[in-house]
């Protein structure tokens, strides 16, 4: 048994490192690889329990039970502790905390490609589904034996990044995963072949006894090292050497690397960090222009905010948005508003390739060569053909610098009814500080821009504690606006954008996030040239004031950044520098020739309202399916009683019943029941084996004599102490089983697993006897032979 045991410990192990290897897989999914070593205790727990219990004999359908249990409670203490009772006990908050991350997490992942920022909701996401694949594995490889089925998970952990990455994964994300499942697979083996028999003789010699027990296994294993080696080797190789098989199979392209690679802008927040944060700052674009002071040049807005981050909302680019076209004036900017026309030319690196095209804002015509449209609303302009992108792009544009005063910024009225229910809509449930805070920092103002100006020298003035740095993780969800606002005050541009754009929304201030290059360095030998580079990427606010349109503001203290000059003077402004940070660009094209959706925030709330509250019956789904598998096995049996009993209305069918009461507490508290012996014989093994106890005999003695008189007597009186006996032995039963057999008497007891084995037979064996005996149910043209 010890041999057994430790080959059972050996398989477990490698099950678990296989999962873990497999998790590898999903790095290319997430900016954040932390959750690679963060899933080592999580896959080792599970190990350890599916371990412990098999040690304890539990029945394996019991294990996954108490392994998605304590993952289930894992999941609380880590992602719901402040909802959860005295830290730990689920209740109704903690089922809206979670399916609230869970709709966050899943949002993120089908408005973004991968890779996506590691918010609270994706690390659930991973967490979730990382322990379903452990559990998986550990039930296939382990408890059923399977160790090749186990495989299909560890697969499906590797088809997703395949699946979903632009790029490809690269072959070494496909090495870890199958090298932990060929390890499995060998151990598997190897505990199959140390079953098969003993040795006589190693190398020519006798073996001891002891080692004749044993099989030796170094040399199978040492080939199996080598086949499972040459196999995925050649799994790496092959694809490079076949020139029909497209480069992109093996090819995977960080966006990272050692910062001499391509500069790919697809899902804009993301893409912003981590381009800043690459070792070297390259030049992406280079600007001739007649502006002697080139300002932000934008790629997007992100005017849609979902409680997980910032992003493009629904848009509609019809043909009729080509940029050859023409574009249209700025939303909300008044004739009286002074502008100055600007001439720009454009020439983009064949390092940056995003499918958003650079332009200053507001742009009011381009020339360029593709499919390039633009939105209505915002004015960024897009690919609508997904292959397009800006890299080696020449183009020229004519844009306007809109030079508002401070008066018509003063003097701008309530925003228009469409513009106001979209652009000032939060996510249901914000948590009050942020409100609170926006509300605090502009008591004083009177007017909505003054309020904007607060909320900006706010962020910018050092007295209040806020620093630029790119070292923070990337993300703009609630809990990490939060956690910036109230606790570590140290962020870049993406925090500070985000949290300006969502303050002013909870001030009934018009906001949205947009993303682009901060202001360029001049070209040196040159006057009119300008060049924007990789670390230029920023993110900014644009508040929105009827009569002036969206209008700039810098909350970021980045050094290179001042605020606009129509906030100088208004409240106390400190002016400002600081450090440098990232921001995001959106995907591709979301829409292309479809109509656009109401986007008015009612509907908004209500379809994210829609969201969280499916995803809420999910959760209060999945927990009662836990809590049913749980218990339903004693309420099944405690049904079977009750209905032994209820239909047990004679004298000998209540002996009868109790009887068989009897005997499944004995199988449930693993006491011997003879079935080949009389009522008084199994009567005196029971008792025997009860240690013969006075209670159990007290009770024992009177049910064999009723059970004896019920079979073989004339006629039989009613005892109405005949359920009494029967609970009273029970009690013994259940005084001396151990507390595991006590445990499992009541979540899974084995005499329902007999009556269901019982019955199987019992109809396995009706079919067998209607197959041999030749019995037709259909109809026959034979005559019907009667009795004369």
């Amino acid at each position: 048994m010890s041999l057994r045991l430790t080959g059972q410990v050996r398989i477990t192990f490698m099950a678990a490192l296989a999962t873990w290897l497999a998790a590898w897989c999903l790095g290319p999914l997430v900016d954040n690889k932390q959750f690679v070593l963060t899933s080592i205790p999580l896959i080792a727990l599970i190990a350890a329990i599916g371990a412990t219990l098999r040690a304890l004999r539990t029945p394996w359908q019991v294990i996954p039970l108490v392994q998605v249990l304590v993952v289930a409670e894992l999941t609380v203490v880590f992602y719901a502790h402040a909802q959860a009772g005295l830290g730990v006990l689920p209740n109704a908050d903690v089922v809206t905390r979670l399916s609230d991350l869970f709709s966050r997490g899943v949002d993120i992942s089908n408005r973004y490609g991968p890779p996506v920022p590691t918010t609270h909701g994706i690390s659930l996401i991973l967490t979730i589904s990382i322990a379903a694949v452990a559990i998986c594995v550990d039930v296939l490889a382990v408890s059923l034996g399977r160790a090749p089925l186990a495989g299909l998970p560890l697969l499906a952990v590797y088809t997703v990044p395949v699946a979903t990455v632009e790029h490809g994964v690269s072959a070494f994300v496909f090495i870890p995963g199958a090298a932990g499942f060929l390890a499995l697979l060998a151990a598997d083996e190897r505990e199959h072949v140390s079953r098969w028999g003993k040795q006589i003789a190693r190398s020519g010699h006798l073996w001891n006894d002891r080692d004749r027990d044993r099989v030796d296994t170094n040399s199978l294993a040492q080939a199996g090292r080598r086949v499972g080696f040459a196999a995925v080797a050649l799994a790496v190789v092959v694809p490079v050497l076949l020139p029909s098989l497209p480069s992109r199979l093996i090819h995977h392209n960080s966006g990272l690397g050692n910062g001499e690679g391509p500069l790919n802008i697809t899902n804009p927040i993301l893409d912003m960090r981590r381009n800043l944060v690459r070792p070297a700052d390259v030049d992406e674009v280079v600007v001739r222009t007649d502006d002697p002071d080139p300002g932000y040049l934008r790629l997007t807005a992100l005017d849609e905010f979902n409680g997980s981050t910032w992003a493009p909302s629904q848009r509609d680019f019809p043909l009729a948005n080509a940029v050859q076209g023409g574009m249209p004036p700025p939303t909300g900017q008044a004739p009286d508003v002074r502008t100055k026309p600007l001439v720009y030319s454009l020439q983009v690196s064949e390092n940056f390739q995003s499918s958003w095209l650079p332009a200053p804002y507001p742009t009011t015509s381009i020339s360029v060569v593709g499919d390039w449209r633009y939105d209505v609303d915002n004015l960024d302009v897009v690919s609508a053909n997904p292959d397009l992108t800006t890299a080696g792009l020449n183009y020229s544009l004519l844009a306007e610098q809109v030079k508002p005063t401070t008066a018509q910024l003063e003097a701008a009225g309530q925003a228009p009814t469409v513009i106001r229910e979209k652009y000032t809509a939060v996510p249901l449930g914000l948590p009050p500080v942020i409100a609170s805070t926006a509300a605090d920092v502009t008591l004083e103002a009177t007017t909505s821009f003054e309020k904007a100006v607060a909320l900006q020298d706010w962020f910018r003035d050092p007295v209040n504690g806020f620093t630029y740095s790119t070292r923070r993780v990337a993300g703009n969800g609630i809990d990490t606006i939060v956690s910036f606002l109230t606790n570590n005050r140290s962020g870049y541009c993406e925090q500070y954008a985000a949290s300006m754009a969502l303050m002013a929304r909870t001030l009934g201030i018009p906001a949205r996030v947009a993303v682009g290059f901060l202001s360029p360095q001049l070209d040196q030998g040159s006057s009119n040239t300008y060049v924007y580079s990789s670390h230029d990427l920023h993110a900014w606010p644009e508040l929105y004031f009827s009569g002036v349109g969206w209008t700039r503001f810098e909350p970021t203290p980045r050094a290179g950044t001042t605020t606009p000059s129509y906030t100088n003077g208004v409240g106390t402004n400190p002016g400002g520098n600081g450090g440098t940070g990232p921001t995001s660009t959106p995907s591709s094209v979301e829409k292309v020739n479809k109509a656009t959706p109401d986007a008015n925030s009612s509907s908004a709330s209500r379809g994210r309202s829609g969201v969280a509250g499916s995803a809420a019956w999910v959760w209060i789904t999945t927990a009662l399916i836990l809590l049913l598998a749980l218990l339903g096995p004693w309420v099944v049996r405690q049904a079977i009683r009750t209905h032994r009993w209820a239909t047990a209305t004679t004298a000998q069918a209540a002996a009868e019943a109790a009887w068989d009461d009897l005997r499944d507490y004995a199988r449930d508290y693993a006491v011997t029941w003879p079935t080949t012996l009389t009522p008084r014989g199994t009567g005196r093994s029971m008792l025997s084996a009860l240690g013969h106890d006075s209670r159990a005999a007290a009770s024992l003695r009177p049910l064999v004599s009723l059970v004896e008189r019920a079979r073989y007597a004339r006629s039989v009186e009613t005892d109405d102490q005949v359920r009494q006996h029967v609970e009273t032995l029970a009690t013994v039963m259940r005084d001396r089983a151990p507390r595991r057999r006590r445990l499992m008497a009541l979540l899974w007891p084995a005499s329902l697993l007999a009556s269901a084995s019982r019955e199987w037979e019992r109809i396995r064996s009706d079919l067998e006897a209607d197959r041999v005996t030749g019995i037709d149910t259909e109809p026959t043209d034979q005559p019907v032979i009667s009795p004369t």
